[in-house]
């Protein structure tokens, strides 16, 4: 309730991920605030913990809007709704906009998009009364965002007139260039600050995207600080851990193709590895819970029964027995998990479906074996398993792609935690 008090607030953040950024941020003089749409910032055992020992301050709309606000909803949502459905009564209008290739598809979506529209109508209009309310009475030195397309962030951003305030945290691994910058949609419209993990990001920045050195502040990643306190690669190689890429439709590339691709791939990298019998194949999903990543894994439950799949155990577990990794590319930004068994010397074979050919860095600096051809695929299992000169050198230039990329590892915390306790 004290809103006086100078804070900083966390948009939709996984605490788990930022344990060290929370304890650098403890105990100073301002308060930790958290507001989170999408996945509640309580969502499991770990985050309680973790918010209780930091004394971290949780609102939502239902906490802040008072009664006269929440009936000015209800009002404005009976007569949105009404609207609404005016609108949707315009079918001819409707049917030349939702056309391909000559097919008109508006019967086929509008029921549902109708559906969607008066279920959410009321959450987005909390949304919208709640965000102009806590930007005009809390008292927030700095809002730190990790994306700028979720509603709650768009809408922070669009209530609040102080760029010098908002900082967007790199939360992914990105190595865009020239060949793929036209995918890079995660900037769109956004002018605040950036805090990015090391200098190639700022370079890509400043050259590619024509953002001010000004507003690029280098922190390092606060999410991988454990990664870098870590024994590295301690162990046999009992496990392979396969990362299929999370498939989504925010860049429209990803499609049944793209899928039927990853399923072909994932039966051939099984299929190989009853060559070894010493090692393991595990499999490790994207944590986010939506539609695809849901049918996706049921159908791999359903072909391969026998192998372990994880999905919301943290990474740095699931690699501390991981003696080799296969990342699978099916859209055009590599992931996360890729970076992160980078940092943990994980010898990597990487597999590009996209037939983009695009020249990621980590590629030209020999950091894993890339290939694009699954008639490729056994004899590379077996380099990566059995060829130890080729294992060491894929560590060795591995951790120099890290080093680069990476700017003040093990320290990343505490570098963005002092930048946010000094802006005012």
């Amino acid at each position: 309730k004290n809103f006086k008090k100078e804070c900083i607030l966390f948009l939709d953040i996984n605490p788990n991920q930022y344990k060290e950024l929370f304890e650098n941020l403890k105990n100073k003089r301002k308060d930790l605030v958290f507001f989170n749409s999408r996945r509640s910032v309580l969502s499991d055992l770990e985050s309680i913990r973790m918010m209780r020992k930091i004394g971290g301050k949780i609102i939502t709309p239902n906490l802040i809007l008072d009664t006269n606000e929440k009936k000015m909803i209800k009002d404005l949502v009976f007569s949105t709704e009404n609207d609404i459905k005016e609108i949707f009564k315009k079918t001819k209008i409707f049917e030349k906009i939702f056309m391909f290739e000559g097919y008109q598809f508006w019967s086929s979506i509008e029921q549902e998009l109708l559906k969607i529209y008066l279920t959410r109508i009321e959450e987005y209009f909390k949304i919208v009364f709640f965000g102009k309310k806590i930007i005009r009475e809390i008292n927030a030195s700095s809002i730190v965002l990790f994306n700028v397309i979720g509603e709650g962030e768009k809408i922070i951003q669009k209530m609040n007139h102080d760029e010098k305030k908002i900082i967007l945290l790199e939360h992914a691994f990105t190595n865009y260039n020239e060949k793929n910058i036209i995918y890079d949609i995660l900037r769109i419209n956004y002018n605040g600050k950036n805090a990015v993990w090391g200098k190639a990001q700022s370079d890509y920045l400043t050259k590619l995207k024509h953002v001010d050195e000004k507003d690029i502040l280098i922190t390092g990643s606060p999410r991988h600080d454990s990664f870098h306190t870590n024994t590295k690669n301690k162990i046999s190689q009992k496990y392979l851990l396969i990362l299929p890429h999370n498939l989504t439709s925010f860049n429209a590339i990803s499609g049944i193709r793209t899928f039927e691709k990853q399923i072909t791939i994932l039966k051939q990298i099984i299929e190989s590895m009853k060559n070894y019998p010493g090692v393991e194949p595990i499999i490790k999903l994207h944590p986010v819970q939506d539609l695809n990543n849901k049918f996706f894994k049921a159908k791999i439950q359903e072909l391969f029964p026998q192998v372990r799949i994880f999905q919301n155990e943290p990474i740095l577990e699931v690699m501390e027995y991981t003696g080799s990794v296969i990342s699978i590319l099916g859209e055009v930004s590599p992931s996360t998990t890729l970076l992160e068994g980078l940092i943990l010397e994980k010898p990597i074979l990487f597999i590009d479906i996209t037939k983009k050919d695009i020249p990621f860095e980590f590629i030209q600096d020999n950091a894993v074996i890339a290939i694009k051809d699954e008639s490729q695929i056994n004899q590379s299992i077996n380099d990566l398993i059995n060829n130890e000169k080729l294992r060491d050198s894929l560590i060795r230039n591995g951790s120099k792609f890290t080093e680069k990329y990476l700017s003040f590892t093990g320290n990343a915390s505490k570098r963005f935690s002092e930048i946010l306790c000094d802006m005012k």
